[in-house]
This record gives structure tokens, C-alpha cells and sequence, in this order.
């Protein structure tokens, strides 16, 4: 599932185990993420790899109809689950400190700042639509989908300037993009090219006052960012950091795969033949090329760690994220494309066999969200080190657009907790993550954008997830 303050995903073991609270300590190589500073201050030249497993426990009870109460088709009125799924997500990094050649530091990083997906099974056609006995394409299972990651090349160089006091540090990312979006669009079978839906609108019965499309959109692409950040030594026992890291625009291709499930009607056909095409059961389908820019946010934030003795370390972070960037996910699409049905039979109608646009925008119309985070480190024993942290995070994600692709459901409450044990040049650490949504429900279904297809989800969202990380670090 998408998740997080929209889709964010905590980069490094040590700054989850802390919450977040990071910017004012930032001393390993997750800096080159939260505050490239802190890298001027590596003791050693390092090399770091982490193994993120995440597990999402997701559940949506539908209520999905349109707006005078009907049925279309969704699972509404029960507990839905998505397809369990558990994420494994690496992390790889060097950094070298460069102390004859200016005393900066430089390196490499790669992991993902974005990311996690879902998939459900919440719709089926109302009865008679599809007749399993005659027709030979059944309705897919799975036909809500969503994937999303974003990896992330960052390389990093950090300086200090003032000795003792101050350091800067700077970030490019350069960042891939893969995208899939798949839901159930529905065309109104007013739209048809057949004479008798046009004069008698009124004999159109349910299920067929809609035919049912499936949609299934696939992307990739690139963007490039920058991260900077300061680190300032204000007391013998104070630092404070801060970080701005730029919105990113990935420039997406890729295709829309549809799939059109007509329904077996023989009564219309025998009233209108040219309704044939349409009311015969089977499927058209295509895969028009389609482009559009994904605009990640600006994020801005600071933080300060507190020493109140060798052994140990108090620490807060705020963080404001730009989600108001996510708005409406405009798709272009390429010219006219045939449609195949799997009996060879040819459409060209252009993007849609009956003559109407498919999917033309995603809407997110997301809002800002500001992160509060605090963390701890205890030097307890020797080579050992125990952590602990907490974040608050409201959700970015409006009633409507809200939908079960997307796990950023409601606000959220972490709890972390992680340990860690060095010896000579090498240091082994774990931690754990918990995060609790709060429950939410949304009545109303809504249109935002007017082209005709809902964008939000009514029903009630509850959700929890789970995460462990793993890290091994070599220092030389």
C-alpha cells in the first residue's frame, strides 16, 4: 500500500529506530536522506546495507453506491482484505571521508524513499451481467490494484566549514519510477451507439446501464531533486540541524491495458441488431500509450539533539511535507487505438470501443501534512547502544480521494524501538517499527473533477503495520 503522510517510507534503521528525530543528530549514512550534513562527521569512511521487511495488515468494509443509493457492483457492507503481502525492501551505501584532499566527505547511496503497494478483490458485476454458463472471459479477481516505488540514487558530499561548528551538505536524487494504477471504470450505456438507447432511455434495466471496463495503467519514468542541509554545534551539549529537500517531477510512460466486459443480452439484440456488438457477452480490449508527470513534494524540516551525558541522547524533529503538489494526475493519451476482442473482432473507436474517453485524470487533490517526531539514545553497555522514538503524522489524503489503494488512511502514531552492537570495524543493529491508523469512515461519494467516475471510496478504513529492519555496517 501506498503509505505514509501520502507515500513516504523511513530511510535508515537507525533514524527509524529514532522515529524520524534525525536532523540534529544525523551520524550514519541515512544523512545523505534526512540532513547531508551530518556526513561531514563520520568518524570513518563507511559501507552500509540494510533489509526493510514491511507488513501492512490492511481491512475496508465498502460502502460503494451512487449517489440515489444504488448497487453497482461493489462487496458492500463486509470486512474486505487486500492480497497479504510482505515487502522486502534493500539499502546500500558508501561514503568516504577524503581528509588530505579538503576534509570533506562523499559517497554513494541507494535505497527507496517511496513506495508499497496493495491488491483487492471488492467488485463483481451485478447478477446477470456476466453469464458464466455462455460467456468465456469470467470477471477478473483481482481488480483493484496499486503499486508504487521510487528508488532513489543519491549521491552526497558533506563539509565542515567552521571547525567544531558548523557544517553543510548537499544531495542529488536521482530517482526511477514505477507506477500501476487498476480499477473499474463504468460507461453509461446511454453512450452506446445503438439507436434504441437513444430513443428509450427508460428501457435500459439494471445491470446493463453500464457496461464495465477494467483499467489497468502501468508507468515508468525519471526525475532529479536536490537535499540540502546544515548542522550546527550551538552548545557543548546541543546540535540543530535542518534540511530542505526540493519537489521532484518524474515524467512517466507507459500503457493503460483495458479490458471491456460486455454483458449477454439477447432480448436488446432482438429489439436493435446493432446493439449486437455490445450485448453478446466476451470483451474488447487495448493498450493505448499513455504519459503524465508524477510532482513528489518539497519537504522542509529541522531537528536538534540534546547530550545531557556521554552515555546519552534526547532528540525532536519537525518536518513539513508539501503533498498539496499530488492534485490531479493528468493523462495524456496517444492517438486512436484498435481494439481487439478475443474472437479477432476489430473496434476502432478510438480510445474507448463505445466511443466515450477512458480514464483522462487520477485525482489525489492531497493537503500538507507537518510530522512530529521524538527519539532516544542509551549507551547502555559497552559497544552497545539502545533506541527508542515516536512520530505523529496526519494523514494527507481528503475524504475525497480517499481509497483502499492507498494505505495513508488516516492519521498515524508510531512506536520504534531498535539495538545495535559494534565491534572493531563492524556494527550490527535491528529494530522494530509499529504504526497505529486511526479508524476512519467516509460517507459520501464524490466526482471531484466532473468527468464521471468516482474518486473516493465511502466505507470504514482500519489498518495497522508492522516493520523490521536489519543493518550491517563496516567502518574503515
Amino acid at each position: 500500500m501506498l503509505l505514509a503522510s501520502g507515500m513516504s517510507l523511513n530511510v535508515g534503521a537507525k533514524a527509524s529506530a529514532l522515529g524520524g528525530a534525525f536532523r540534529g543528530l544525523a551520524d550514519d549514512w541515512s544523512a545523505t536522506w534526512w540532513n547531508p550534513a551530518g556526513l561531514a562527521y563520520l568518524k570513518k569512511s563507511e559501507a552500509n546495507s540494510i533489509l526493510s521487511i514491511i507488513v501492512p495488515r490492511q481491512k475496508y468494509e465498502p460502502k460503494v453506491r451512487l449517489s440515489n443509493g444504488s448497487e453497482i457492483g461493489y462487496r458492500n457492507d463486509q470486512n474486505r482484505f487486500p492480497d497479504d503481502r510482505i515487502f522486502y525492501y534493500p539499502n546500500f551505501s558508501t561514503f568516504y571521508k577524503f581528509q588530505e584532499a579538503g576534509g570533506f566527505t562523499a559517497g554513494m547511496a541507494f535505497f527507496l524513499p517511496y513506495g508499497l503497494g496493495s491488491r483487492w478483490d471488492l467488485f463483481n458485476p451485478l447478477p446477470s451481467y456476466i453469464d458464466p454458463q455462455v460467456d468465456t472471459v469470467p470477471y477478473t479477481r483481482i481488480d483493484h490494484e496499486a503499486s508504487f516505488t521510487v528508488v532513489d540514487f543519491h549521491p552526497s558530499i558533506a563539509k565542515e566549514f567552521v571547525k567544531g561548528k558548523l557544517a553543510l551538505g548537499l544531495g542529488v536524487a536521482i530517482q526511477k519510477s514505477d507506477f500501476t494504477w487498476r480499477r473499474p471504470n463504468f460507461i453509461p450505456t446511454i453512450l452506446l451507439p445503438i439507436a434504441t438507447m437513444y430513443q428509450q432511455p427508460q428501457n435500459i434495466n439494471r445491470p446493463y446501464d453500464n457496461i464495465i471496463m477494467d483499467s489497468r495503467m502501468e508507468f515508468d519514468g525519471w526525475g532529479v531533486g536536490v537535499n540540502l542541509g546544515f548542522l550546527y554545534q550551538l552548545s557543548p551539549k546541543v546540535k540543530v540541524g535542518g534540511s530542505y529537500r526540493s519537489p521532484v517531477d518524474i515524467k512517466l510512460t507507459g500503457h493503460n491495458r483495458v479490458f471491456i466486459y460486455f454483458p449477454n443480452n439477447s432480448q436488446i439484440i432482438a429489439n436493435d441488431s446493432t446493439a449486437r456488438p455490445y450485448f453478446s457477452g466476451g470483451g474488447a480490449q487495448a493498450s493505448p500509450e499513455v504519459k503524465t508527470t508524477l510532482k513528489l513534494p518539497a519537504e522542509l524540516g529541522a531537528g536538534f539533539a540534546y547530550h545531557p551525558s556521554e552515555k546519552f541522547t534526547l532528540l525532536a524533529d519537525l518536518a513539513w511535507t508539501g503533498w498539496s503538489r499530488m492534485k490531479i494526475l493528468d493523462l495524456n493519451y496517444s492517438l486512436r487505438q484498435q481494439w481487439v476482442s478475443p474472437a479477432g473482432d476489430t473496434f476502432s473507436y478510438g480510445l474507448n470501443p463505445v466511443g466515450t474517453p477512458i480514464d483522462s485524470a487520477i485525482v489525489f487533490n492531497w493537503k500538507d501534512a507537518t510530522r512530529f517526531s521524538v527519539g532516544a539514545e542509551y549507551h547502555f553497555k559497552e559497544n552497545w547502544i539502545a533506541r527508542a522514538g515516536y512520530y505523529h503524522d496526519p494523514t494527507a489524503v481528503p475524504d475525497q480521494s480517499l481509497n483502499p489503494l492507498i494505505l495513508d488512511f488516516a492519521d498515524k502514531n508510531s512506536l520504534n524501538i531498535g539495538i545495535s552492537y559494534t565491534i572493531n570495524a563492524y556494527e550490527v543493529g535491528y529494530n522494530a517499527e509499529y504504526i497505529n491508523y486511526d479508524n476512519r469512515e467516509v460517507n459520501q461519494i464524490q466526482d471531484v473533477n466532473g468527468d464521471g467516475l468516482f474518486d473516493n471510496f465511502p466505507g470504514r478504513y482500519s489498518t495497522a503495520q508492522y516493520s523490521s529492519f536489519f543493518y550491517f555496517t563496516y567502518r574503515f
